[in-house]
């Protein structure tokens, strides 16, 4: 997002006296989140939306659940009243200064597993050094209930 944020300033002509922050961060949503994606992602005007949606939209396009409340709001989506109440929610549990979840899913050495697996598969290394190197049990990679 600040990245984006910077971005603005560099492409927009904006004139001096129009000059406000608001709209480099208002860019920078719009860049990360457009328009058809944000009305797409909520199907129409909302009365509400939950912090459980807005973890998997953050996670999803990777901006603050309040920058996709603010592109909501601006895109006529939901009322004043639910932004500011969302708002006081936030300040209220301390998510104005660190949001639930994290921004981005972690990442996973999918390449690395991969080749740990094939050594494995391949008879070049045992369970026991395979494990080693995963740094747990292997049964464990693909994550799913049938493997483990």
């Amino acid at each position: 997002m600040t990245l984006a944020h910077e971005i603005g300033h560099l492409v927009c002509s904006i004139p001096e006296d129009w000059f406000d922050d608001a709209l480099f961060h208002r860019f920078a949503g719009a860049f990360l989140f457009p328009d058809e994606r944000v009305k797409t992602e909520f199907g129409g005007r909302r009365k509400k939306i939950s912090i459980e949606e807005l973890c998997i939209l953050k996670h999803r396009y990777g901006i603050s659940m309040m920058a996709i409340l603010y592109r909501a709001y601006h895109l006529g989506l939901i009322s004043v009243s639910f932004l500011k109440s969302m708002q006081i929610l936030f300040r209220k549990n301390g998510w104005h200064e660190c949001e639930p979840m994290r921004p981005y899913p972690p990442e996973e050495p999918t390449y690395m597993n991969q080749l740990i697996m094939r050594a494995y598969s391949e008879g070049m290394i045992t369970r026991s050094r395979a494990n080693e190197l995963y740094g747990g049990d292997i049964s464990t990679i693909c994550g799913c209930e049938s493997c483990s």
